[in-house]
């Protein structure tokens, strides 16, 4: 008797114990069962929604954005829309959602604000919407401040404020300026020598075939040297290379179409010394490679909904980085051919922040370019209405570039033994393009596979 009382109480505790466990893991499994299916209910509403709206796609023109602001019916569907879909998904945690959910969840997250923010701006604007040719600029416009903010965020896929912006070009600029005086210095050039060497007529051609056969070389060599910084991608057609023929692309060094870079060659000559950076941008590891990586993915029809151009800009910005361990920048000159157009996209960072968001007049933001750009005036004034036609898009260059070598220099710094490089091109190229926020926390998670030997090996297999 002694020990039947003994065992029973034990056996009814131990019971207990297992009874609660399994009911606490039942109820786990069906909550977090609940969570994926409700969000699985709500990405499929949202992007159902989301289409019937058929809301416009960014454009370059700020002006052609604000002429696409529907009437005050449509102007209340969206608003119906979006304020429903703050409620629903408020209503969802991220807990117990997969991995590529709780990255919808978030990009639904960021389009929700994001589009509150237009149609609260839209709303203002009715009745007060500029012409379809109205090139003052977005600062005089009815709230031009608040809409350069939302441009700003919207052109660059993160939420920044425009002050911070102009301080960040600033710091850019000097970063610019000390490496070409470091490459001055090494040439052993005073100013007035350096000026006249860059002006010597060995860096410039008006030669089709000359410029064809120099891109070609290029294209050689980054294909020889590509297995050192990125893995093989066997599903990635060569680029093809030919002169621009573009009028109204005539003033840009180049550009890439979705299937061929073209190099501009129209009156004035060529500087060869763009030609490695220019390669790297637009061709290879630029938009050519990046875009077909990105096409090759399947990702869900909610992050298909909205491109983000911060991060394809940012990129092929980032890569012409990797001109040297590429086999590229074999000559200061060539590696001056970087910076020279780098401090451009700096001054325009603060530039753009300045005309569009403070105001600023043609004369005020020539002398801003002058005090650090000097020789380039009509440069100067083509890329001051630019900014005026297209405000905040110039920015995503240097942003987006910044951002990537941030999290690289981070990432080496905090795990200089298993670092791989190649593994932070796979994930940046398998996972972008998305708001910069949302990258960033997964770029730099610690079960991101960048800084873990045994992940690289398996995706090294996949390859």
């Amino acid at each position: 008797m002694y020990k039947t009382r003994l065992i029973k109480p034990k056996l009814r505790h131990w019971l207990a114990v297992i009874c609660i466990s399994l009911c606490t893991l039942l109820s786990n499994a069906y909550a977090q069962a609940d969570t994926s299916l409700r969000f699985q209910v709500f990405s499929h509403w949202f992007v159902a929604g989301y289409n019937r709206l058929e809301i416009p796609q960014l454009v370059l023109s700020y002006s052609e954005n604000l002429q696409q602001i529907p009437d005050a019916e449509a102007l209340e569907a969206q608003q119906t829309f979006f304020t429903t879909a703050r409620s629903r998904l408020d209503e969802i945690t991220m807990d117990h959602l997969s991995d590529q959910q709780k990255v919808d969840y978030q990009v639904a997250d960021f389009e929700i604000r994001l589009n509150q923010e237009r149609l609260r701006l839209s709303r203002s604007l009715q009745g007060n919407s500029p012409p379809a040719e109205h090139t003052s600029g977005i600062f005089h416009i009815t709230d031009g401040k608040q809409w350069y903010a939302y441009f700003l965020n919207r052109w660059l896929g993160a939420e920044v404020d425009p002050e911070d912006i102009f301080e960040f070009g600033l710091q850019q600029i000097d970063r610019a300026k000390q490496n070409i005086e470091q490459l001055q210095a090494s040439l052993n050039l005073s100013d007035q020598q350096f000026a006249q060497r860059l002006s010597d007529a060995e860096f410039f051609t008006s030669d089709q075939a000359e410029v064809q056969a120099g891109f070609e070389a290029i294209d050689t060599t980054v294909s020889e040297n590509l297995s050192s910084q990125f893995f093989v991608y066997p599903d990635i057609p060569k680029v093809q290379i030919e002169r621009g023929n573009n009028p109204a692309l005539a003033q840009v060094p180049g550009y890439y179409d979705g299937r061929t870079f073209y190099f501009n060659l129209f009156d004035n000559p060529y500087n060869k010394r763009a030609s490695d950076w220019l390669y790297l941008h637009e061709a290879v590891p630029g938009h050519h490679f990046q875009n077909h990586i990105e096409q090759a993915q399947d990702h869900s029809p909610l992050r298909q909904l909205v491109r983000y151009f911060g991060f394809s800009e940012g990129w092929a910005a980032y890569v012409e980085s990797l001109g040297q361990p590429l086999g590229l920048y074999t000559t200061p000159y060539s590696q001056l051919g970087r910076w020279e157009w780098d401090i451009v996209r700096s001054v325009r960072v603060s530039l753009d922040v300045g005309i569009n968001y403070h105001g600023w007049s043609d004369e005020k933001a020539l002398t801003f370019w002058q005090e650090h750009i000097i020789g380039r005036d009509d440069i100067g004034r083509r890329e001051i209405q630019r900014m005026r036609r297209w405000p905040a898009q110039v920015i995503t260059y240097k942003y987006g570039a910044v951002q990537i070598e941030n999290w690289k220099s981070r990432l080496l710094l905090e795990n200089p033994a298993t670092f791989s490089v190649l593994r932070f091109h796979d994930y940046l190229l398998t996972n972008g393009p998305l708001p910069f926020g949302i990258l960033k926390d997964l770029v730099l998670a610690s079960d991101s596979g960048i800084c873990t030997p045994a992940a690289g090996s398996e995706l090294a297999n996949k390859k």
